[in-house]
C-alpha cells in the first residue's frame, strides 16, 4: 500500500519552473496516509529532457523540508510516491521515483503493489540489466525500459501485463507524456483528475489527492487500462486484451463429470443406463470452451499429478482489494465509484445487524479513524449513543504500517488517550477497523478501564486476517496474525474484552460489492500467479 501521483502540465512557462513539482507534493501530503516509511518526486523538463528527482526517508514535510530542493524541480511533468514497504525493506535504495535513463530518454515510475512474480521476472532481466535494489518496483521498471526499438510505450506495457498480472497501478513519466496505467485485475486503485483553468492533467491514488489540487475528478483507470497523455493535452487509451483459453486437457473434462459419474453410480442401473445419454456434457458447456473463460472453474492440482504444474483458470476478472474500504483509503475519497465514508457507514450497519449490542449498552465509539464511520453506522443502525471514546495524537503515524512490533507497540501508546467524561461509569462498545497481530486491542481496551469504564465490548468491521497478502500489504507471517495463533475465545480474554464479534465475510461483500479481493479474509487469491499452495511451498 503506497500512494502515487502524477502531474502534467500543458502550459509552456511551467517546464521552466516548479508549480508541477509543487502540485505533486501537494497530492503527496493528502496521500500520506498511504505510506509513511518515505517520500520522493521527479519532475522532467519538455524541452531539455532532463530530469530532477529528489527523495528522503519519513514523512513527505520531512524529506522535502528545505524548500530550497522543491525549486529545483524545473518540468512540466512530475510523478511522486508516499512509500509503505511490502518488499525491500526501508532501504534508500528502493524509494520511488525509480529514475532510469533509457534508449527513448529518461523515465521515471511509480509503483503501488507488489509484484506476484518479481523475482521469475528478476531472474529474466538479470541476463541483461543490473539491480541496484530488492524492490519489484526496480524489476517493472527495467522492463518497460527494455523491449524491441519499434515498439511504443502502451505496448511494453500490454506486454508487462501478459508476464504478471497483479498487483501494480503506476504513473510513468517521461519530458514527452504521462502514463497511468492499472493491472488487469485492477487490484490498486487509481484515477485521472484534470484542472482545465491550470491546463493540468493528474493521476492519483486516490480522488482526495486531485481535489486536494484543485483539480476535477475525471474517472477511474479502468483494470487492464493504459491512459497516454501528451505533452499537449492530447490522450490515448488502449486496453489488455484476455488471452484466449488454454485447450481442454481431458483430465480437466473428467474433473468436471465426476459429480455426474459418482451420481449415476448411487442409481440403479436400470435408471442410469436410461440416463446415460444425459449424464454427457454438451459441446457449448465443456470446461475451458465457456463464452466467459476467466470465469470457468478449474481443478487446482494438476490432475496428472505433477506438483510443478498447477491448473489455474484464466481468471482475469477485476478482483479490487477491499481492504481500500476497510482501512487503507481516506473517507473523503471515492473509490471505485464509491464514497469511501458511506461504505464504512455501511459496514457499521451491516455489524449491528450481525452483532448487536448488549442490553444497556450506554455508548458506542469508534477507533480513529477508519473505524470511526464504522462505529457511526454501528450506533445508528443499533440506536445507542455515539460519541468519541478517545482523544487521537494526530503526529503519531498509523500503526499498522509501522516496519516492526516494537514500534507498533510504542505508537499505540502514544497515539490514543481515552477521554474520561464519555467512558467512566459506563458499558462502553468500541469498533475496530480489522485485528491483524493484535498489537492495538490490548491496549485499547486496559486505557478504557483505566478511565472507569465498566464494560469494554469489541465489535471488528471485518472478517479474521488469517491469510497472507502478496499483492501489496505486509501480511507475509501467518504466524504474526494473532487469531492463527488463538481462537476468538482466546482473544477475547487475551484483549480483556467483555465480548468480542467479527463481521462476516459475507456481510462484508454485500456492503462492498461483489468481486472484491478477499485473499487476507478468505485464502482465495484472483492471481493466477498465486494460490495458497503456492505459499505454503514457498515456505
Amino acid at each position: 500500500m503506497c500512494g502515487i501521483f502524477g502531474v502534467l502540465s500543458t502550459i509552456e512557462a511551467a517546464d521552466k519552473d516548479s508549480r508541477v513539482a509543487q502540485l505533486v507534493l501537494c497530492g503527496l501530503h493528502a496521500l500520506q496516509h498511504r505510506g509513511q516509511d518515505a517520500a520522493g518526486v521527479a519532475t522532467l523538463s519538455r524541452s531539455t529532457g532532463n530530469c530532477n528527482f529528489h527523495h528522503g526517508e519519513g514523512l513527505v514535510a520531512t524529506a522535502f523540508f528545505d524548500h530550497r530542493v522543491t525549486e529545483r524541480l524545473l518540468g512540466s511533468v512530475g510523478v511522486g510516491h508516499v512509500r509503505y514497504p511490502t518488499r525491500g525493506g526501508p532501504q534508500p535504495s528502493a524509494t520511488q521515483p525509480f529514475v532510469l535513463h533509457t534508449k527513448h530518454g529518461q523515465m521515471a515510475l511509480c509503483h503501488n503493489g507488489e509484484l506476484t512474480n518479481s523475482e521469475d521476472l528478476r531472474k529474466d532481466l538479470m541476463r541483461s540489466v543490473g539491480f541496484r535494489s530488492t524492490s519489484d518496483t526496480e524489476v517493472l521498471a527495467q522492463f518497460l525500459a527494455g523491449g524491441d526499438d519499434e515498439q511504443t510505450p502502451e505496448e511494453r506495457i500490454l506486454s508487462l501485463m501478459h508476464s504478471t498480472t497483479a498487483a501494480y497501478s503506476v504513473v510513468l513519466a517521461t519530458s514527452a507524456y504521462l502514463i497511468a496505467f492499472a493491472d488487469p485485475l485492477g487490484m490498486r486503485p487509481l484515477c485521472l483528475g484534470r484542472d482545465s483553468a491550470a491546463e493540468t492533467f493528474f493521476a492519483a491514488s486516490e480522488s482526495c489527492a486531485i481535489s486536494a489540487c484543485g483539480g476535477t475528478v475525471l474517472r477511474d483507470v479502468l483494470p487492464g487500462e493504459v491512459v497516454r497523455i501528451n505533452w499537449d493535452g492530447t490522450q490515448r487509451s488502449v486496453r489488455f486484451q484476455l488471452p484466449p483459453p488454454p485447450p481442454p486437457h481431458p483430465a480437466a473434462h473428467m474433473h468436471a463429470l465426476a459429480p455426474q459419474l459418482q451420481q449415476q453410480r448411487r442409481q440403479k442401473p436400470q435408471e442410469a443406463q436410461a440416463k446415460s445419454s444425459a449424464s454427457q456434457l454438451p459441446e457449448d458447456s465443456a470446461p475451458l470452451e465457456a463464452d466467459e473463460p476467466e470465469e470457468t472453474p478449474l481443478p487446482q492440482r494438476d490432475p496428472r499429478g505433477s506438483s510443478a504444474a498447477v491448473l489455474r483458470a484464466q481468471r482475469y476478472v477485476p478482483a479490487p482489494c477491499i481492504f481500500e474500504f476497510v482501512y487503507f483509503s481516506r473517507p473523503d475519497s471515492v473509490v471505485w465509484g464509491q464514497q469511501v465514508h458511506e461504505v464504512r457507514v455501511r459496514i457499521g450497519a451491516a455489524l449491528a445487524a450481525e452483532h448487536p449490542p448488549a442490553a444497556g449498552m450506554d455508548v458506542v465509539a469508534g477507533v480513529p479513524d477508519s473505524g470511526t464511520p464504522v462505529a457511526l453506522g454501528y450506533a445508528q443502525a443499533a440506536g445507542v449513543r455515539y460519541d468519541f471514546a478517545f482523544a487521537r495524537n494526530r503526529y503519531v503515524g498509523r500503526s499498522f504500517i509501522k516496519p516492526d512490533k516494537t514500534s507498533r507497540d510504542l505508537a499505540v501508546r502514544l497515539k490514543f488517550q481515552p477521554i474520561r467524561s464519555v467512558v467512566a461509569g459506563k458499558k462502553v462498545l468500541i469498533v475496530d477497523d480489522t485485528v491483524v497481530r493484535g498489537t492495538t486491542l490490548p491496549h485499547l481496551v486496559q486505557l478504557l478501564k483505566e478511565a472507569g469504564a465498566v464494560e469494554v465490548h469489541v465489535r471488528v468491521a471485518a472478517p479474521p486476517v488469517i491469510f497472507e497478502c502478496n499483492m501489496g500489504i505486509d501480511l507475509k507471517k501467518r504466524n504474526e496474525m494473532i487469531l492463527n495463533r488463538m481462537t476468538q475465545e482466546e482473544l477475547r480474554r487475551f484483549v480483556g474484552a467483555t465480548s468480542l464479534e467479527f463481521l462476516s465475510l459475507q456481510a462484508l461483500g454485500k456492503v462492498c460489492g461483489p468481486g472484491h479481493c478477499t485473499a487476507c479474509f478468505s485464502g482465495s487469491y484472483p492471481t493466477k500467479n498465486l494460490t495458497v499452495v503456492d505459499i505454503e511451498d514457498i515456505k
